[in-house]
C-alpha cells in the first residue's frame, strides 16, 4: 500500500519532474559553454573561484527548489479531488499516508540532488573551482528544501491546502535571504570558512532532521482529522 501511495504522487507530477530536470540541465550547459566569460568575470571582480561558487550555489537552490515544489500540487489535488477523505476509508493509517508523502519528497529531492551534484562536479572541472563547496552545496540545498517542504506539508494538511502556497513562498524567500546574508558575510570577512563548514555539516542537518520529525507527527494528527 505504501508503494502505491508513493507511485500515485510520482505519476501525478511525472511530467513536471521531467520538465524540471530539463530546467536544471539547461543553465548548467550554458555555463559550461560560457566558461571563458565566467573566468574573465572572476578576474575582474578579484575573487578567483568565488564568483563561480556563488553562481552555482544560487543555481542549485533555485533549481532544486523550483523542481521539487511540484510535490505541493499532490496535496492540493488530494483535497480538490476528494482523495484526502476517501483514503481515510481505506485500510491505511494516517502514519502511512504522511510517511508515503514524506518519502516521495525525499526520493524526488534525492534525484534532483544527484543531477545537481553531477552538474556541479563537471562545472568545477571546467571552471577550475574548488571541489568541496561544489559537492557540499547540492546536499545543503536539498536539506533546506526538505525543511521548507516539510513545514509547507504540515500546514497544507492543517489548512486543507489553503495555506500551502503562501507559506511555501514565504519560506523560500526567507531561506534565500539567509543564504545571501551568509554570502555577504563571507565577502566581508564576517563569516569564516570554518563557520560555513559547521553550518553545512552540523547545524543544517540537525535542524532538518528535527523539523522532519516534528512535521511528520503534526501532519499525522492533521490527516487523522480529515474524515
Amino acid at each position: 500500500m505504501l508503494k502505491g501511495l508513493i507511485l500515485k504522487d510520482i505519476y501525478n507530477v511525472r511530467f513536471q519532474i521531467i520538465g524540471g530536470i530539463f530546467i536544471m540541465l539547461y543553465p548548467n550547459i550554458l555555463m559550461w559553454f560560457s566558461a571563458p566569460d565566467m573566468e574573465s568575470q572572476q578576474a575582474f571582480m578579484g575573487m578567483p573561484g568565488f564568483f563561480g561558487v556563488f553562481v552555482y550555489g544560487m543555481l542549485n537552490y533555485m533549481t532544486i527548489t523550483v523542481c521539487s515544489s511540484f510535490m505541493l500540487n499532490t496535496i492540493s489535488d488530494d483535497y480538490r479531488t476528494g482523495w484526502a477523505k476517501m483514503q481515510r476509508t481505506m485500510p491505511i493509517s494516517a502514519e502511512q499516508i504522511v510517511g508515503a508523502k514524506m518519502l516521495t519528497i525525499v526520493i524526488i529531492i534525492g534525484i534532483l540532488t544527484s543531477i545537481s551534484l553531477v552538474c556541479n562536479i563537471i562545472g568545477a572541472i571546467i571552471l577550475e573551482i574548488r571541489i568541496e563547496p561544489m559537492i557540499t552545496m547540492p546536499f545543503v540545498m536539498a536539506l533546506l528544501q526538505i525543511i521548507t517542504l516539510s513545514v509547507a506539508v504540515v500546514l497544507g494538511y492543517k489548512s486543507k491546502a489553503r495555506l500551502i502556497t503562501p507559506v511555501y513562498i514565504l519560506m523560500v524567500f526567507a531561506i534565500a535571504a539567509v543564504i545571501i546574508a551568509l554570502v555577504f558575510g563571507v565577502m566581508n570577512g564576517v563569516v569564516s570558512v570554518t563557520m560555513l563548514r559547521v553550518i553545512a555539516y552540523a547545524i543544517v542537518p540537525v535542524i532538518a532532521a528535527a523539523i522532519v520529525v516534528i512535521c511528520r507527527k503534526a501532519s499525522r494528527k492533521a490527516v487523522e482529522g480529515d474524515i
